[in-house]
């Protein structure tokens, strides 16, 4: 298996170990794919653009917009990290649950003690990175990976 993934690569990274998002030109490769997926992502949760603009790390008006419109820039570090990661909670609520709830479940009141009554994008907004990373341990857990 290790053998199958050493010469495995998406976009010109490598897949064996995980991508240097320090990297100037990893950053260069994987941004183009990152914002179209936020985007949709966004738009599939139907959350506004300054909750999508926090989620991404506080990101200017201006920037967002250019994205929406298509028009890519290199994203840094922090901001491939935000997007990796809301990526995985995506994915794991798609697999979870139907597309409804799916799409609606980051905008619902949550009686998790981990959430104290408020909804996961009020979690990731208010937590950063951090609460990301537990929100997508949680969903990971609840799906058995």
């Amino acid at each position: 298996m290790a053998s199958a993934l050493q010469n495995l690569t998406t976009m010109g990274v490598k897949l064996d170990v995980p991508p240097d998002l320090s990297d100037p030109d990893v950053q260069e490769k994987l941004s183009p794919a990152a914002i179209k997926a936020l985007v949709k992502i966004v738009d599939n949760w139907g959350i506004t653009q300054e909750e999508a603009r926090e989620l991404i790390g506080g990101v200017s008006h201006g920037k967002y917009h250019e994205w929406k419109r298509g028009k890519a820039s290199t994203l840094k570090q922090d901001e491939l990290t935000r997007v990796s990661l809301l990526l995985g909670i995506y994915r794991a609520l798609n697999i979870l649950y139907s597309k409804p709830l799916a799409a609606s479940w980051v905008r619902l009141h949550n009686t998790n003690p981990l959430l104290s009554g408020n909804t996961p994008l009020e979690y990731m907004v208010r937590g950063g990175v951090p609460a990301m990373v537990t929100l997508r341990r949680l969903l990971d857990a609840r799906r058995g990976g």
